[in-house]
């Protein structure tokens, strides 16, 4: 071997095939080399007077420089966006396409379930309803997290000027905190799935995802530092509600918060505009339970609302704001009836609507039900439920020509006698043991006997052994 020779890689003492690999080299990194810088681009983009024919419409092709400094993508290349622009070509591209921001922004069919236009196809699709620069914009782009509650708003209102017009007038525009807590803008509520599309047309899911979502602000139990008594929007857990129960069974007609509050034009009780005021409550609750609402009208109850009397009942007063138990049950429309039924309540708040009658638990009905007579009358038996009238009013009833009836449906053999006898009063002293002892069997004489004979015997027990003490102290001392 010749001590002259130098060992080593191939490539090195091959001039040729050196040469070779040079420009192979040259041709890749070439595109890169080439690739214009944003001032090249701007020699002629920095013309606010360019522009070009496209599809029939003049487009604007200038570019401000400042704008473009002040967004997020200050630090990208033209080129970084605008791939595949050859700038010697006019233009610079056969087939110019729209930007596809999810080259970077890879989740963003996923942030935004709102738009499910844009989940379906790509953010950018011809001829798509919604796409990325319609809300963020182009060179003009801004963080979403620096803008504000209403700036956002604004972007929406483009599209939906109705929805954003109804916001504007809404408590969450007009408020400025629940609970310590910022009032919502459109984003608070629409980055989340709510909407029926989301959820394949199932219109129960859907309703469930609202309800949580309004639980999210307005559950008591997620504002534990919110003063509930000045806070009147503040509501126990909506789960309990038979609304609830019955959405979750499957039934996407039951009624969920945005049945009754709207969903955009949501207004405080106490403005008369909104659909759970007084005034409208009726018609809200009857655009569900339109049978029951219209036998509601012809009652005595309605007549007196109407008139303007604050203390006639309407729906949330008997079922609650958010109903929790079905009143299908008879103690429990008795236990309702009595809130306003008590003798000193009718005293001071409906004088002379009514004889003062005593209260239902001391009549015979209501002593039988005390003693476990479950299925007995109750108000509702005798009186009606939605449809009460007074006694006076034919249909009634309780009416004295209609008592023979109604009486008849629990006493089969009632008649003039039976109907005509006083049913509010309190029985005699001896008339209550009785029925008593026929309704629980307490008071007959083997369960009298059974019972004087334990007591006695317990007393005698008793006597004998303070006795037996009493002995055994004295003779101890």
């Amino acid at each position: 071997m010749n001590r002259n020779q130098v060992d080593g890689p191939s490539f090195i003492n091959n001039p040729q095939k050196n040469f070779f690999l040079l420009i192979i080299l040259f041709i890749l990194i070439a595109p890169l080399l080439s690739a214009q810088a944003n001032e090249d681009c701007l020699v002629c983009h920095s013309d606010d007077s360019m522009e070009m024919e496209r599809n029939g419409k003049t487009v604007s092709l200038y570019v401000d420089e400042n704008i473009l400094m002040e967004s997020p993508h200050k630090k990208l290349q033209c080129v970084s966006c605008h791939i595949g622009f050859n700038p010697d070509d006019m233009p610079h591209k056969e087939d110019i396409k729209p930007i596809d921001c999810t080259t970077c922004h890879k989740d963003a069919r996923v942030k935004h379930p709102f738009h499910v236009q844009m989940m379906r196809s790509g953010p950018n699709d011809p001829g798509a309803d919604v796409n990325c620069k319609g809300c963020h914009g182009t060179h003009n782009v801004k963080s979403f997290i620096t803008k504000t509650k209403k700036e956002v708003n604004l972007l929406c209102t483009n599209c939906h000027s109705g929805q954003h017009q109804e916001f504007l007038g809404s408590v969450h525009n007009t408020n400025t905190s629940l609970g310590g807590k910022e009032m919502p803008g459109c984003l608070s509520c629409h980055e989340k799935q709510i909407t029926r599309t989301s959820f394949g047309g199932d219109l129960s899911k859907t309703k469930l995802a609202q309800e949580q979502l309004c639980q999210d602000c307005h559950y008591q139990g997620n504002n534990p530092g919110a003063d509930k008594n000045k806070t009147n929007a503040l509501i126990p857990d909506h789960a309990y509600s038979l609304h609830n129960k019955v959405l979750k069974a499957g039934n996407g007609e039951a009624a969920s918060c945005i049945n009754c509050h709207e969903k955009h034009l949501i207004l405080p009780a106490s403005n008369p505009a909104s659909k759970v005021s007084d005034k409208n409550i009726t018609a809200t609750c009857g655009s569900c339970h339109n049978g029951i609402m219209d036998l509601y009208k012809l009652s005595i109850h309605s007549k007196k609302a109407s008139e303007g009397n604050k203390e006639a009942p309407l729906c949330y007063d008997c079922h609650n704001e958010h109903p929790d138990k079905d009143l299908k049950n008879l103690s429990a429309i008795a236990d309702v009836c009595a809130d306003c039924h008590k003798p000193v309540k009718l005293n001071d708040k409906f004088a002379g609507a009514v004889k003062i009658l005593t209260v239902f638990s001391a009549s015979y009905h209501g002593l039988a039900e005390a003693g476990g007579g479950a299925t007995l009358s109750k108000c509702g038996t005798c009186h009606g439920v939605h449809d009460v009238v007074p006694s006076e009013d034919p249909a009634s009833p309780v009416n004295k020509n209609n008592l023979i009836k109604t009486c008849g449906k629990c006493h089969p053999s009632a008649d003039t006698d039976f109907a005509s006898a006083e049913i509010h009063t309190v029985p005699a002293k001896a008339d209550i043991k009785k029925e008593i002892k026929q309704t629980t069997g307490e008071g007959s004489s083997g369960f009298s006997l059974f019972i004087y004979i334990f007591g006695g015997g317990l007393l005698v027990i008793g006597v004998i052994y303070a006795v037996i003490r009493f002995t055994r102290k004295k003779k101890s001392d």
